[in-house]
């Protein structure tokens, strides 16, 4: 059952020149609030004429609650019908309708552009993971790889060693060559020739 009283949240659209007279306003007044936006506005053609009508709920939080109609001053001596005014209401509804407009277009343009900022994002951070992963396998080569001439260093050193062990082997067995061959000359008759000496080691 109905108690009488209005919900907050249902707006009401008022005739302009009822909007003056329950909020004891002037036209001039209304007119610039809608020009800045403050008061949202409705304009339709009746009969040929263009009828604005202003939010019942921004009356209210621009110049408090409407004053009942039993008690409402009478309608002023003003013109019936103002075409310059309403005319001024239309264009102002027709700018705050494109400002509409060209606000949900910019909205749809900014989740487009955040749809896109996130799926560079997504990549960034792809490219990124995949940075890192080649940077540990570089960095896992270059390990293997220091290793390996680790390893490949000390079996030259191995072989060095090998090489001057053989050297040093040839060296004495040359040696001990050379004094078995004196000591065999040495043993031979005076009255023969000295045979041509002969070297065993072929590179000594």
């Amino acid at each position: 059952m109905s108690t009488g009283t209005r919900s907050p949240e249902l707006v009401y659209w008022l005739p302009l020149e009822e909007a003056i007279r329950r909020f004891a306003v002037s036209r001039e007044e209304l007119t610039s609030a809608a020009r800045t936006g403050d008061l949202d506005v409705r304009a339709k053609v009746i009969g040929g004429d263009v009828v604005a009508s202003v939010s019942s709920r921004d009356l209210t939080a621009r110049y408090g609650p409407p004053r009942p109609a039993s008690s409402a001053p009478p309608r002023r001596q003003t013109p019936a019908a103002a075409p310059e005014t309403e005319a001024e209401l239309a264009r102002v509804h027709g700018r705050l309708v494109a400002a509409q407009d060209r606000a949900r277009i910019l909205d749809l343009d900014r989740a487009r552009l955040h749809g896109a900022l996130e799926t560079a994002e997504r990549l960034e951070r792809g490219l990124q993971r995949y940075a890192d992963r080649l940077e540990e396998r570089i960095e896992d080569t270059r390990e293997r790889y220091e290793q390996r001439l680790q390893q490949a260093e000390g079996v030259r050193l191995q072989l060095a060693r090998v090489v001057g062990r053989m050297e040093s082997e040839m060296g004495r067995m040359q040696q001990r060559i050379d004094e078995l061959e004196t000591e065999r000359l040495a043993a031979l008759p005076a009255a023969d020739p000295a045979p041509k000496r002969r070297r065993f080691w072929p590179f000594s």
